[in-house]
Order: C-alpha cells, then structure tokens, then sequence
C-alpha cells in the first residue's frame, strides 16, 4: 500500500470559470489523451448553467491550467443546478473519429451536439446539430414522467444512442433512436433517427416499469450498457451486431429498503473483466463482484455480494451531505478505483483490497493540517499518472465552505530507504495476526469508525467549528464529531446528589 500526501495548490475559480461560480457543480468529466500524456488531457466542468472546459496540466502551477472555453448551454443564468437526472450529457472520442471530443447534451430545447477539437490552436466549441424532439416544452424535463438516457450503446460506438421512456395515457413508451457521424457532419436538423427494428416485447416491458436506469461500460469494451433498477435486483442489457438487446449480467438480490435513498457506481474495484458495483443507501455500503465462469452456458453473468460496510449508514452517523462527495478514480496509479469523499473527518481516500475484500486508508483526514480543504466538498478528480521524475500524481478539485474552488494534488508517498544493516542491530520480525476468515469481519478505516451509538450524543459536527482538530482528535467522535471524554469537575462528597467523583459528557 502506498499512501498519499495532499497538497493545496491555489484557488482556481477566476481563472477556470471566468465568471460568477455559485459554489454547486453538477458534474465534472476528465478526458484523457489518447497518447496518455498527462499534458493533453481536458476537465468538462458543469456548473449552473454553464460548461467549462480547460486543459490538464501536471505541472506545479496553477497557471498551467487554461480555460479553453466557456459555454452558456442552459437558458436561465442565474439557476444554480441543472441535474444530470433531467438533462443527460456525454463527452466521447468516437462520435466524429477524427481526434476531436464529441459533446451530447440535453437542455431545454432539446438534444443538442457539439464537436471540440482540441488538436488545432485557438478551437472553438462548434454546434453540429440538434434535435428538438426532446424539448422541456414537450415534457422532457418532468423527471417523473419521463427519462432520457445518452450513451454508446451500439456495437458501432460511432453511433450516439438515446434511449427515452415517457408516460402518457396508455402506459410508459420505450424508444431507442442513433445519430450516425455523416448526418452530424452534415449538420441536418433532427440527427437522431428512430431504431426501425422492433425489439422483444419482454425486454420493452421490463423497461417500461423499471424504477430507475443508469449508464455504464459494465464489461469494459467501450459499448455502453443499459442498467434496469428493478424492485429487487439490476439487470444489465446490451445491444447485439442485430441491434437487438441481450441481458449479459444481473445482481439478483439488491436493498430494496422502503424509502431508500441511494447511489450507484459502476467501477474497478478487483480487476475483474465485469466492472464492479458499489451500491451506498442509508443503511449502508455495498459492494459487488461478478464472479461466475466465462462460459458460454452461464449467458446471464450474477453478481455477488463480497462487502458491506456498515459505517456509511445513518445509523452510524453518515450523513446524506456527505454522499455529494463520493467519487472514484484510481489515485494511486495501481490501475484500481479508490474511494474519495469527504465525511465526518474530513477528506479521506480508501483503496479496496480485492484480495481480502476491505478498505485500506490511503489518504487520513487528520494529516491535512488546513482546515478549510479538509472539510472542503471534492467535485472531481483526475486518475495518477506519473510525471517528471517517475512520481505518481493526480489533482482534485474541491470547493471549500466559502464556495471557492481549489486545485489540490495528491502525491504518491514513497518509502524512504532503510539505512543498511551494520550488523550490530537486531532484526524484529513484527507479529502478523493472520486472517482467519476473509468474510468473518468488516474491517472499517477510523475516519469512519463509530465508537458508541450516535443516539447516546447530540449530533454536532464539532471538529469543524474549531481552528486546530489535532489536538483533540483521540476525543472526538469521528461520526458526528461529539466530545466524549471524562472532565473532573469537583469532589463529590457525602451530602453531593452525584454518586460519582466526575461528570461525564455524553
């Protein structure tokens, strides 16, 4: 294991938005060169009614990170959010294959498309089409109604896919519709050409009364999978070469708690060939591996669960503030997804032991002496890569309580070398307590350890409302932030109601 070190580079907001930031981001996308040269990578950033993009730099300046352009996609300014649920986006490298980043986004007037390239000096973003099909005039941004979904759904990931599903009179209406690079460069008005061949009836009626769907590369090949949340369970579909949708893998037992309110993240936890699920509700983390044979009588793959991690629960004091933060990039450069988010100690990134199946500490709340970015909000992330000198790098974006934005760096800390032996001192082999049983225990990380129940104090997030948490972090809860220590107060004596020669708190 190779733990990280934090360092705080600059504010970045005047220089990367340009304008007025209202502290929200609705979503941040990273794309990497094709050449992985950590110098020509992009950050897509979502922010109100804007998108931002600017340049990736390695190097230890701010400066070194450009805005390239500055969009106004969305009609009202001055609204602060435009959440991804109502209004889809997607940035891919294969719409138009010629080197330039393709961008899908839905707004108010429709499903728009847009073409970067960012390979020619001084490049603008370029409007290629759009299609108004898909207008909020038209019910399209009713979440509860309707739900439009963008990806590379297609064997030929050239093609932009839209899946919809919209309520009306008789029932819920599934329907799947392509953009084909020509007609985008053609710039005709309604790209987006409806799927002639009639899919199976089965497969329409699940969707049509799917709770909810999600979007992820779930076997890691570049074509997009099409995820049904159903009552109990996920079911994962993909298009063949015949344009016809096939079931490939299945989680056949998820929460399904009443009420619950939860988070799905389809990542690379173990290296697997199927990309694993992290699943956060109220009642906890979940994580989940496919792990059945590739064999060609098993064609619906099941995942199992291999972790559940009860100290991200309310129970235990995760707040749903803090679900904001989660995001998963590999930091570390081992090529595996770790978990960032910044919870009841501030920020903390966990690697996953796909071995032993627990969570290792990489990054420790308490080593970030400022108090202003280890409380801060992380809103994106860059994978490490390594850099000048054969370190491994990679940069956060936070923003803090004042709504700023920064440009952190975490660096991978390497072990210094050990003098050489010189004989006249005794090597100490260190005791090993070997695992009995991988599933027999959940080891959880202290940053989010609870020492008694929650309900027994108030819940006060102590630590943030003073300058110096280091100097009493052995006292205070790590959940919710409660003192829990001894203070003598005075002697008791006989004529004293108090029994005891002490107060305690909590």
């Amino acid at each position: 294991m190779m733990p990280l070190e934090f360092q705080s580079i600059s504010e970045v907001g005047p220089l990367l938005l340009g304008g007025q930031f209202s502290g929200h981001v609705d979503d941040v996308f990273v794309q990497d060169s094709k050449d992985n040269n950590p110098f020509n990578g992009r950050i897509y950033l979502r922010h109100g009614a804007n998108l931002v993009a600017f340049n990736v730099s390695y190097i230890n300046k701010s400066s070194n990170w450009n805005q390239l352009w500055n969009h106004q996609f969305f009609k009202d300014a001055q609204r602060t959010s435009y959440p991804l649920r109502s209004y889809p986006w997607l940035i891919t490298n294969t719409m138009l294959d010629d080197g330039s980043d393709g961008i899908v986004l839905r707004n108010e007037d429709g499903i728009g498309f847009y073409r970067f390239d960012p390979n020619k000096p001084a490049a603008k973003l370029q409007g290629l089409s759009r299609d108004t099909s898909f207008r909020d005039l038209y019910g399209w941004g009713q979440i509860h109604q309707s739900v439009v979904l963008i990806g590379r759904f297609y064997r030929n990931t050239q093609l932009i896919g839209v899946m919809s599903r919209k309520n009306n009179e008789v029932g819920p209406i599934v329907q799947f519709y392509a953009a084909a690079k020509d007609r985008l460069e053609s710039r005709k008005p309604h790209p987006l050409l409806p799927l002639q061949k009639s899919m199976a009836l089965t497969v329409v009626s699940k969707m049509s009364k799917a709770t909810d769907f999600y979007v992820a590369d779930i076997q890691r090949n570049g074509q997009d999978n099409i995820i049904l949340r159903k009552e109990t369970q996920l079911e994962m579909y993909q298009f063949d070469e015949k344009y016809e949708l096939q079931q490939v893998a299945k989680v056949s037992l998820v929460d399904s708690s009443a009420g619950l309110n939860e988070r799905f993240f389809f990542v690379n936890l173990t290296g697997r060939p199927f990309r694993d699920i992290i699943h956060f509700t109220q009642n906890g983390l979940f994580v989940y591996q496919q792990n059945t044979p590739n064999v060609t009588e098993i064609p619906i793959k099941d995942y199992s669960l291999i972790h559940y991690h009860a100290a991200f629960s309310e129970a235990n004091g995760w707040m749903q503030e803090y679900d904001q933060s989660i995001r998963l990039v590999d930091t570390n450069g081992d090529g595996q997804d770790d978990l960032l988010f910044t919870g009841p100690k501030g920020l903390t990134v966990l690697e996953f032991d796909a071995n032993e199946f627990f969570w290792r500490t990489l990054l420790n709340p308490s080593s970030l002496i400022d108090v202003t970015q280890r409380f801060a909000i992380v809103v994106g992330a860059t994978k490490a890569v390594k850099v000048q000198g054969g370190n491994k790098e990679s940069f956060l974006l936070t923003v803090d309580e004042e709504r700023k934005l920064y440009l952190n760096r975490l660096s991978v800390r390497y072990p210094t070398e050990l003098p050489e032996d010189s004989g006249d001192m005794q090597t100490i082999i260190p005791t090993v307590i070997p695992v009995t049983h991988r599933h027999s225990t959940v080891e959880i990380p202290v940053q989010v350890k609870r020492v008694i129940p929650v309900a027994e104090r108030p819940i006060l997030r102590w630590t943030e409302q003073h300058a110096e948490p280091m100097s009493l972090t052995d006292t205070v809860d790590p959940v919710n932030g409660a003192i829990h220590f001894e203070l003598p107060i005075f002697k008791s004596t006989r004529l004293d109601p108090v029994s005891a020669g002490q107060l305690h708190f909590c």
